[in-house]
């Protein structure tokens, strides 16, 4: 009877703890919601993360991003992309479970032949085959300082040899000159990154002067 009792104080003594721990992830979600990296710091699980603006003169962008990431070396880059088609720059930091990604190509693409560029991203991101799934695509008008330009945004997922991974692609033109960028990380942490991706894309400025 005592081993019966104790048996059934473990299991609601669980119970409580759940239901303690479930109400704690929806509060955390909720401030997460709230929160925005404009602000110039956000809690991601449970990690207070600071913001700031940063310069890439090559690029001829600046935009948000952690103070603890940093670029990523060439032996690093070569490690998370065995496959090739390495972009250019990648930042990251520790503890911080997501990645931003730049690579100016070579194509020529007008801030008008936006809407028309990303249908054809799309349809180039279903082609890859079962391991990519793609899962919104759309064209926003960015506004920075009265200057309008349009930004192309794919977001897929895609297999990795371990686990699945969330990208949310863009596309912006710099003097008829394509730049692609990624926030990438594991699916599993899509509820807290998704808005941050968003408004790290959101925080994009494109600087003026300067040859790309």
């Amino acid at each position: 009877m005592s081993q019966f009792m104790d048996e059934e104080r473990l299991k609601e003594k669980k119970r409580i703890q759940k239901e303690q721990q479930e109400i704690l992830e929806k509060e955390m979600k909720g401030e997460e919601k709230e929160q925005s990296i404009f602000d110039g710091s956000v809690t991601i699980m449970q990690r207070q993360v600071t913001y700031e603006r940063v310069e890439i003169p090559e690029l001829r962008i600046s935009v948000l991003m952690p103070s603890d990431f940093f670029a990523l070396a060439d032996e690093v880059k070569q490690y998370i992309y065995p496959a090739g088609n390495r972009p250019s720059h990648v930042y990251g930091g520790e503890n911080i479970f997501y990645q931003l990604s730049f690579s100016l190509t070579t194509h020529q693409v007008p801030d008008e032949g936006m809407v028309k560029f990303v249908p054809m991203a799309k349809k180039l991101m279903e082609a890859m085959g079962p391991k990519t799934k793609v899962m919104n695509a759309n064209v926003i008008e960015h506004m920075v300082e009265e200057k309008k330009y349009h930004i192309g945004i794919v977001e897929f997922i895609s297999t990795a040899i371990d686990m699945s991974i969330y990208n949310v692609m863009f596309y912006v033109s710099i003097d008829n000159q394509l730049l692609m960028g990624n926030v990438t990380f594991p699916l599993k942490y899509k509820n807290s990154y998704v808005k941050i991706a968003k408004e790290t894309i959101d925080s994009l400025m494109i600087l003026e002067g300067g040859e790309v």
